[in-house]
């Protein structure tokens, strides 16, 4: 073997020796003490989840997945999808124009330029495995859910070519084959009353229905301080919303099986107004707001009441915050 190759084998045989002298007592020990309880036993929890159009545990599936059961829902208080974004790392949620009912989806970055039927999500929301397209209307669905699963990364295979960021998954809880429910009311400042309540109606072993509900009455917190005859109304970010939710599950054969949605949802709401803060005259859209306010291009008698953005920023700013 030579010089060399002889210490490597006596360091190799000295290793396996000590490594052996280490497990054998280790072996002993485990040998002569008590069997372990059940209690004293960690298992990690199985989260069932259907990335992947079927019912698979989180720990075998390729995929990154965040997953939220009922119960999680139930105890943050997540009632619109843009609580998600405080628990899920690279997703956020921000409203268009409408309001609330409007989200724009962004996950790892990727994200539609608007919300309307000429353009594809980035991200789609699937609501009991049916895209919902375009996104108008889809916090409506934000109660008596039995998961939200949050996919990353693209998902062109299942879950179609444009889904590029990712797929959001909104699985409502199916009937349960005995009677049974739950029932809760919240209250809050300005006359919050949300009422929201779920009952399973099994009708027999092989057809089971499920009635959910949610109201929300809730008054505005954004005052309007305009004075002028296009004032509008009083407050704004107040909300009146129902929504009402059927669920039927047929299985007549071990091998068929028909689950129908029936979900009717309303919401009336006035959004947030945008209130300026600061101004930016450098920006090329704010040069053009410079020039026609502060400049003088609209007189008082083209448009009665116009005064300058700078004025207009002064009396925001003397503003409190109520």
């Amino acid at each position: 073997l030579g010089r060399n190759g002889a210490i490597r084998l006596a360091v190799a045989a000295a290793v396996c020796a000590a490594v052996s002298a280490v497990c054998v007592p280790r072996a002993s020990a485990q040998e002569t003490a008590e069997p372990v309880t059940e209690r004293e036993l960690v298992q990690l929890e199985q989260v069932v989840v259907t990335a992947r159009r079927r019912e698979e545990l989180l720990q075998d599936i390729p995929i990154a997945v965040t997953a939220f059961d009922n119960q999680f829902l139930r105890e943050q208080n997540i009632t619109n999808i843009g609580d998600l974004g405080i628990y899920i790392p690279s997703f956020r949620i921000s409203d268009s124009a409408p309001g609330t009912n409007s989200p724009i989806v962004t996950l790892r970055g990727q994200r539609p330029s608007d919300v309307g039927l000429t353009v594809d999500p980035a991200i789609p929301i699937y609501f009991a495995e049916i895209p919902l397209t375009p996104n108008q209307g889809t916090n409506l669905a934000m109660y008596d859910l039995a998961s939200v699963q949050v996919l990353k990364g693209p998902q062109g295979t299942l879950f179609g070519r444009n889904s590029t960021g990712g797929a959001l998954l909104l699985t409502p809880v199916a009937p349960g084959e005995e009677l049974g429910g739950y029932g809760e009311v919240r209250v809050g400042n300005y006359d919050l009353l949300h009422f929201e309540g779920a009952v399973d109606l099994p009708a027999s072993d092989t057809l089971q229905f499920r009635l959910a509900g949610r109201s929300i009455d809730r008054d505005g917190y954004q005052d309007n301080v305009a004075d002028n005859s296009l004032r509008g109304d009083e407050q704004y970010w107040d909300e009146d919303s129902y929504g009402l939710r059927l669920t039927a599950n047929w299985a007549p054969t071990d091998r068929l099986n028909n689950y129908t949605v029936v979900s009717y949802d309303e919401n009336d709401i006035l959004a947030r107004v945008p209130v300026p803060q600061m101004y930016n005259s450098s920006v090329r859209i704010a040069t053009l707001g410079e020039a026609i306010h502060n400049g003088g291009a609209l007189s008082p008698p083209s448009l009665a009441g116009v005064t300058s953005v700078d004025d207009a920023i002064a009396r925001q700013l003397a503003r409190d915050n109520a």
